[in-house]
């Protein structure tokens, strides 16, 4: 369903996804989830930023199965004050990390280009699952299969 707003459009963890058409990308980072200093999976946050100085993250909502589309960079969870002891939890489940990825081969290609939202998947209620960013000749897809994480893809669609 394109162009159809969420529901909650006051949501702080979902922006409308026309505010990215036309912008152009700058960057990319990949949030990725460090364990004693390895890469854990290739699956969670990505987020863009544009040319003229705006950022959209990408990730899993509270509930694991709705997307968020934050308009804003992503912040470390654990910058700010938490009730439970920040180095224990890491200690025993790592860190979630940002990567710039920019420069990787899957996004390089990507950068200097506008970029437009040509879908929104949603469920039957109308929350937001997935979303298809087009750039150029390819596409960004960003879902969540309800599996509290997002799985990015970048496919060639020419």
């Amino acid at each position: 369903m394109v162009g159809r707003a969420f529901e909650k459009a006051d949501d702080p963890n979902w922006c409308d996804p026309e505010r990215i058409r036309g912008r152009t990308i700058l960057g990319f980072r990949r949030i990725l989830l460090v364990f004693e200093g390895n890469v854990l999976s290739s699956d969670g946050p990505i987020e863009f930023t544009f040319s003229d100085g705006s950022a959209v993250c990408l990730d899993a909502g509270g509930d694991g199965e709705v997307l968020a589309m934050k308009p804003a960079t992503w912040v470390d969870p654990f910058n700010g004050e938490l009730t439970l002891d920040p180095e224990e939890w890491l200690r025993v489940h790592g860190r979630w990390t940002a990567f710039d990825v920019s420069r990787e081969e899957q996004y390089r290609h990507l950068l200097g280009q506008p970029a437009s939202v040509t879908e929104v998947e949603r469920l039957d209620d109308g929350k937001p699952v997935g979303v298809e960013i087009c750039v150029g000749d390819f596409a960004i897809e960003a879902r969540t299969f309800g599996a509290d994480d997002l799985f990015v893809s970048v496919t060639n669609v020419a």
